[in-house]
């Protein structure tokens, strides 16, 4: 499986992203994936597309830490995300955000952008970060490569 992000080098492929259909088992070849997602039920296939391509990278053993902002922080709602469900061959918004917990993904909650929305950490599943813009940058600064959808 071949997973190409946004600031990725043509020369960085195969050794980054596990193109060889091998897990990334080692560090040497474990990439470290920031994924911002700003959407929610304004466009659930973005949001649906963005779970799904994080489940594959955690599936070839990569690290991931998920960042909702905009919109997207909506997703992490109690219940919102139940009836989010693009279809096969998707798997539902719900399943595919447990997954990406259960597979050691982090999935990160921008609160500013909770704020503009009425929001509360109250509101929130269980097991997600709260984050402002340092902590967003820092994730940033710290993984190799970064998905935005």
């Amino acid at each position: 499986m071949k997973l190409t992000f946004l600031n990725q080098r043509e020369d960085e492929g195969a050794a980054a992203s596990g193109s060889d259909g091998k897990m990334a088992t080692d560090k040497e070849n474990q990439m470290k994936l920031a994924a911002m997602i700003t959407y929610a039920k304004d466009n659930a296939d973005k949001a649906t597309v963005g779970f799904t391509l994080v489940n594959a990278a955690l599936e070839a053993g990569h690290q991931v830490k998920v960042a909702l902002a905009s919109e997207g922080v909506r997703l992490a709602v109690k219940g919102y995300s139940d009836e989010i469900n693009n279809g096969a061959p998707f798997k539902p918004l719900k399943e595919l955000m447990a997954d990406t917990l259960k597979k050691g993904g982090e999935i990160n909650v921008c609160t500013p952008c909770m704020k503009k929305r009425n929001l509360t950490e109250k509101e929130m599943i269980s097991g997600v970060r709260f984050i402002a813009g340092p902590e967003l940058i820092a994730i940033l600064d710290e993984c190799d490569k970064s998905l935005q959808l």
